[in-house]
């Protein structure tokens, strides 16, 4: 019987080499034969996808399509757990502004997109705040706060999230 002292994880080694020696010390002739063992490990599912914690948009309220790209990475360095069928897919998992904003999975990723219009006088948000732009005017701001969770078909275990957070700047319409 050959056992290890811990896991063997496929990332760290994808194959090991073993010595093992046989002896016979029953006789008076002490015999032993030596093997060289190769123990290849199998790649399995271990790690799931992995996010920042936090991500910072910033759009003006008349911005229509994309706003920003979440790109997640991936410990398994087998293609065939972050491509195809077990790609990564996304999913809101809180938001104040239902609707408004909404999330397009990707290959390796996600879209951020304007879902409807981000009309700063008519959104639902709950404080304005003002601050200074490049020219040094200053501009009112609302912001949409979500949780986004990454999820892959392949993995298992708990998906990882984010925070997204959005500001709107209102533009003189």
């Amino acid at each position: 019987v050959i056992s290890t002292t811990g896991s063997l994880d496929y990332e760290q080694g994808r194959s090991h080499f073993l010595r093992v020696t046989a002896s016979d010390e029953h006789t008076d002739n002490t015999r032993t034969a030596t093997s060289l063992i190769q123990v290849h490990v199998a790649d399995a599912n271990d790690h799931g996808p992995v996010l920042q914690k936090e991500y910072r948009f910033t759009v003006s309220e008349d911005a229509t399509g994309d706003i920003g790209s979440i790109i997640a990475s991936d410990a398994d360095t087998d293609t065939r757990y972050t491509t195809g069928d077990n790609a990564y897919y996304f999913s809101i998992t809180s938001i104040n502004g239902a609707g408004v904003i909404k999330v397009v999975s990707t290959t390796a990723g996600a879209v951020i997109q304007v879902g409807s219009t981000l009309d700063f006088e008519a959104a639902n948000f709950d404080a304005v705040t003002t601050q200074p732009d490049q020219d040094g005017y200053q501009v009112s701001t609302k912001t949409y706060e979500m949780t986004l969770a990454v999820f892959s078909r392949a993995f298992v275990g708990t998906p990882d999230d984010a925070k997204v957070i959005i500001t709107v700047i209102d533009v003189n319409d």
